[in-house]
């Protein structure tokens, strides 16, 4: 996927919500013929997320989560995923990913309730690369290194006063 742009909706400023120049998956087909998804290479570009606080402050990243739990309209809930998983199994196990390559850029916040809390930052995540992730702990601590090294940038640049604030909540 290349050049990929969400914008938000009007009661969020309709301004660009999430830009990502690539997303790129490179899968092993021999893995995949056996049930097993394995990605050789996974290189993802976030440029940009803009974080919007309307009018009444709720939060544009708020409002896409409440919609992805919804029902489209018109449409009963399915299965949990618990009972989807006891009447079937997956058509793939998924296998790891041999090589992860993050590159992240701006953080954007803008409140249209309080604007004297708006800021930009650039997180300075250039290809980040994590190898031979396999495990929920393997992408928990890539994750928690790559909020670090970008808490860190914030702290340096005066903007957070403590790193670990990213990973804490």
């Amino acid at each position: 996927i290349e050049n990929f742009v969400l914008k938000n909706p009007p009661e969020f400023g309709g301004d660009t919500f999430v830009e990502m120049p690539e997303l790129f998956l490179d899968y092993d087909r021999e893995a995949l013929r056996s049930g097993k998804l394995r990605l050789k290479l996974v290189r993802i570009d976030v440029a940009k997320v803009h974080v919007v606080e309307n009018q009444d402050g709720q939060r544009n990243v708020d409002e896409l989560q409440r919609h992805q739990t919804k029902p489209a309209p018109g449409k009963t809930p399915g299965p949990s995923r618990e009972e989807s998983a006891n009447k079937n199994e997956p058509p793939f196990v998924f296998d790891g990913i041999d090589a992860l390559d993050v590159t992240l850029g701006t953080v954007q916040f803008t409140s249209l309730k309080n604007p004297k809390q708006n800021y930009a930052q650039d997180l300075g995540i250039r290809h980040e690369t994590f190898k031979n992730l396999k495990t929920d702990k393997d992408f928990q601590t890539a994750a928690a290194l790559i909020a670090l090294k970008a808490g860190a940038g914030l702290f340096l640049s005066g903007e957070l006063n403590n790193p670990l604030t990213l990973l804490l909540g």
